[in-house]
């Protein structure tokens, strides 16, 4: 009997965390139908050609900035930044790990950006003529998905959207970018994953547990429940 209703009370409390799971699995399948928007930059990328500063000489300026040689590169990417050709740069040193943005036409070293440079790159995903209603500089920011913590400039635009976004100082990546249904679908995804206070493993692993021993006492109860319900069959 005991065992019983530890089955019952157990499987009572864990159908509340099997149903939000449920629940939040189902918005975070159709997110991009109900919530959560794309957002791309309305930036033209320019057409990339031979840089005027090539490998060899960005290699050269790069020594200077960590006023040592070697230095190791850890990722280079050539792109385009606000209608200038950019390379993108992370390296390692004896000194510490560096990420920078340098000019490929010109050589100069563009990091760490101004905050009138970092507004122009958040101002390609909002529409124009829209206000800054606060900008902040960050020096330690951890974005989602991301395993380093970076400084950043963050600006919040007074859109309908309320619209947020992150710039990177040295790199001027968009590290991240929110408006009002990307911030509820962050709720939903810290929901799915009872990612609170620092409760994900520990929360998951309960239930987890808890799904498989209501489970297995289940299966183990059902000839129980169904001579009983032979009985009462019989008793009527």
């Amino acid at each position: 009997m005991q065992f019983r209703k530890l089955h019952r009370w157990v499987g009572l409390v864990t159908a509340v965390w099997i149903l939000n799971a449920a629940f939040t699995g189902v918005m975070r399948a159709n997110a991009t139908t109900i919530y959560w928007k794309n957002r791309p930059s309305t930036e033209k990328p320019l057409f990339l050609s031979v840089p005027a500063v090539d490998v060899a000489e960005l290699y050269a300026i790069l020594g200077q900035v960590t006023d040592e040689l070697p230095v190791k590169l850890k990722q280079l990417e050539l792109t385009s930044l606000l209608g200038r050709m950019v390379y993108r740069v992370q390296m390692s040193s004896q000194q510490a790990n560096v990420e920078l943005l340098v000019d490929a036409g010109s050589g100069e070293v563009l990091s760490p950006l101004s905050e009138e440079t970092a507004l122009s790159i958040a101002r390609t995903y909002v529409r124009e003529n829209v206000q800054v209603k606060k900008t902040e500089f960050l020096e330690v920011y951890h974005a989602r998905k991301s395993e380093t913590h970076r400084p950043v400039y963050r600006f919040l635009f007074d859109d309908p959207e309320a619209t947020e976004i992150f710039v990177d100082r040295d790199t001027g990546k968009v590290l991240t970018v929110l408006d009002r249904g990307r911030r509820f679908g962050l709720w939903m995804i810290k929901l799915h994953e009872l990612d609170f206070a620092g409760w994900r493993q520990p929360g998951l692993t309960i239930l987890g547990v808890a799904t498989i021993f209501i489970s297995i006492t289940g299966l183990t109860l059902l000839p129980f429940w169904r001579r009983e319900s032979k009985n009462n069959r019989s008793e009527s």
